[in-house]
């Protein structure tokens, strides 16, 4: 329980939060980009800037949106594992509301608590091959 407990204090204090410069609005934002609870409102009155930046959630740290030059917003984690910090994407704002992208990421966050790494289990899980693949390399070898 106690290295569990020293786990989640690590990865609280090693995201980067409000690294992304500060809102012009006064939404509940203070001057680093982070807001209280991560709302509906919060995201989607954030102004479009000519890059992409986050507005991250003072609630359950870790927990973010990511604002592109275009308009979408997309929500994510952000974490460290084995001394990297990592994002892990949860969705776009409009498919997911705030509340459910925040259960996905508490998920997220509760597999990084146990020592896993999201990020890299995706990228591995899409790197690995398909059944049809398999297949294809068998008929391939037994010819």
């Amino acid at each position: 329980m106690a290295a569990d407990s020293a786990r989640w204090l690590q990865f609280a204090s090693g995201c980067f939060r409000g690294a992304s410069g500060s809102p012009t609005s006064d939404q509940g934002r203070d001057r680093s980009g982070q807001v209280a609870r991560l709302t509906k409102r919060a995201g989607e009155t954030a102004e479009v800037r000519a890059s992409e930046y986050f507005i991250w959630c003072d609630e359950l740290p870790g927990f973010g949106v990511r604002i592109y030059p275009s308009g979408r917003r997309g929500y994510l984690v952000q974490y460290r594992s084995a001394g990297r910090s990592r994002r892990a994407n949860i969705g776009f704002h409009g498919r997911l509301t705030a509340d459910e992208a925040r259960k996905e990421a508490m998920k997220l966050l509760g597999q990084v608590a146990k020592g896993g790494d999201p990020a890299e289990e995706r990228a591995t899980r899409r790197a690995s091959l398909t059944v049809r693949e398999l297949c294809d390399r068998y008929l391939a070898a037994a010819e």
